[in-house]
């Protein structure tokens, strides 16, 4: 036994950089065993698994043996990328949202009214919906890493058109810069999802996802944190030029250290066959001007392919429940983050606490604790919990198995933040009440959606950003049309019961999602676009291995 644990020692000096190792692990045979071939029970041929470099883990998907799989990259290399990719989704989406606490001031500038200065936020929720659907398909033409570059240029360019976008005549001009930095913001954070999926093995997405989503949170309250910070002490066009310097070092990142994810799991070889150049200069030329060499041949008919993909996927039984649970939780963050500026600036009189647009701003950190609160419960659940479920299920996989994280914040932290907000503006009671249902109601979207998109990323693995641009039709949309039946809804029966109504239809999301739990191998079969889960069929180890 020595003698192996010191030849296993051997092969990670060997190979100090690589995530795993080839093991035969089956039944009654430890994952350090040299046997060369393990039989699955009534198995006709002996099968090799790939296995975490522990030993403890069977690597979920299967890695190839060709150094160019993003799956056998280092881990220095996937976690620079998955950083540069979600600080360029963190600068995007702050973008989307850099005037919300500065409508006050372009109200006065513009000559309109407030409400229709806040517009500009539904011009660019309507472009945040319609972009990533255009963009998907380009993904199979020119690569996801020249998508993310060019979308990251376009919103550069937008935020100096919305900066100059100034006196009585720059309101039209505004609001369409507005809807086209929309088309391209969301690119990077759409495709991040897929590049997740194409980077890590499953058993290291839930941390990875609970990470992306978290900072997506974070950005969506991070830009006006910032522009309340700017209006309070310079005038508002600063909100956007900040951005022009965040975007254009977020391209600058993209361009120096970025890699194509993409890979055809199905043939375990890249998805252009011919080889990029390996000089750094003319390897970018390839990847960003424009990216044609790395994408699949038959460029039209992939195409023609993605738009269906995004649109069958979106429209299967299990997109709509999952897709419904996120429009849910997101939903009701995105309409806290758009009522609290208001709420808070108004006076007491009318139900306000008379912020200035700077206390605004620190209130705002309310949400960012509650991003970071579920981001930890991310990290440490995410990944456990199926683990720990499928060793309880005597090492069958199932998928739904994913779910199961969401339980803590969508049925009990959610409806009790929606339920404390409402309680909160109706007695008026003291501000940190409401920060703490905003902490609260934050840390539930941001717990509560990394398990539904890992879900049906899953599902589709070959279509990684067509899932993430199905789900994000279905978070948005929500959120673009509760802003303009909101204040007419208060009226009618009062803010109490509009949250209060909100904190029930999160437990309908609950039991949507339950649905899922019990019955989504059964609702899979009638999706409208074939599934991926056939390609790794549900298999019993009796050995020392687990499925991730």
């Amino acid at each position: 036994m020595a003698s192996e644990y010191k030849e296993k020692d051997a092969i990670d000096e060997e190979n100090p950089g690589a995530e795993h190792k080839d093991f035969a692990s089956g039944d009654g045979i430890s994952p350090a065993s040299h046997s060369p071939t393990r039989r699955a029970p009534n198995d006709m041929a002996p099968v090799t698994h790939k296995m975490t470099t522990h030993g403890h883990l069977e690597l979920v998907p299967q890695p190839s043996d060709d150094p160019r799989d993003p799956l056998n990259w280092s881990p220095v290399k996937k976690w620079t990328l998955f950083a540069i990719c979600v600080y360029g989704m963190f600068c995007g989406i702050a973008t989307a949202v850099a005037n919300v606490l500065a409508t006050p001031q372009q109200a006065e500038d513009w000559q309109v009214t407030p409400t229709e200065a806040a517009y500009s936020v539904s011009c660019v929720l309507g472009g945040i919906i319609l972009g990533p659907v255009l963009l998907v398909p380009l993904v199979r033409c020119v690569g996801v890493m020249s998508c993310c570059f060019w979308s990251t240029l376009a919103v550069l360019v937008t935020s100096i058109w919305s900066a100059v976008s100034t006196g009585p005549s720059g309101y039209g001009s505004f609001l369409a810069s507005r809807f086209v930095a929309g088309l391209f913001c969301a690119t990077v954070q759409v495709f991040t999802g897929g590049i997740i999926a194409n980077l890590f093995f499953v058993h290291q997405r839930g941390k990875a996802y609970a990470i992306y989503s978290s900072m997506y949170m974070i950005a969506q309250v991070g830009g006006p944190t910032f522009s309340g910070y700017i209006v309070q002490y310079v005038n508002w066009p600063i909100c956007f030029w900040w951005t022009v310097a965040g975007n254009g070092l977020a391209a600058v990142l993209f361009f120096l250290f970025g890699e194509d994810t993409g890979w055809d799991r199905s043939n375990q070889q890249p998805m252009n066959r011919k080889p990029l150049p390996q000089g750094w200069w003319a390897r970018r030329m390839a990847l960003f001007f424009f990216g044609t060499k790395v994408a699949p041949p038959n460029r039209r008919s992939n195409i023609t392919r993605s738009l269906k993909a995004t649109f069958a996927i979106g429209l299967s039984p299990v997109t709509v429940l999952a897709g419904l649970y996120g429009l849910i939780f997101q939903g009701w963050f995105i309409m806290v983050g758009v009522q609290i500026p208001l709420i808070l600036a108004e006076p007491p009189s009318q139900g306000g606490y008379a912020f200035s647009p700077l206390g605004v701003s620190n209130f705002y950190f309310s949400a960012w604790i509650g991003a970071l609160a579920g981001v930890t419960y991310g990290i440490l659940v995410n990944d456990r919990i199926p683990q720990l479920l499928q060793k309880r299920n005597h090492g069958v996989w199932h998928v739904e198995s994913r779910l199961h994280s969401a339980w803590f914040p969508s049925l009990i932290v959610g409806p009790l933040g929606c339920g404390l907000f409402g309680a909160a503006l109706y007695y008026h009671w003291h501000y940190l009440i409401l920060a703490l249902a905003e902490v609260f109601i934050v840390f539930a979207a941001v717990a509560a959606v990394p398990p539904q998109t890992n879900y049906i990323i899953e599902i589709w693995k070959a279509y990684p950003q067509e899932v993430s641009t199905a789900l994000n039709v279905w978070r948005i949309s929500f959120s673009i049309a509760v802003q303009f039946f909101y204040a007419g809804w208060v009226a009618k029966v009062g803010v109490q019961w509009v949250w209060a109504t909100a904190a029930f239809v999160e437990l309908f999301g609950v039991g949507l999602i339950v649905v899922l739990m019990v019955w989504g191998p059964m609702l899979r079969k009638y999706s409208l676009w074939e599934d991926s889960i056939k390609e790794e069929p549900e298999r019993k180890e009796n050995g020392g291995g687990e499925k991730a």
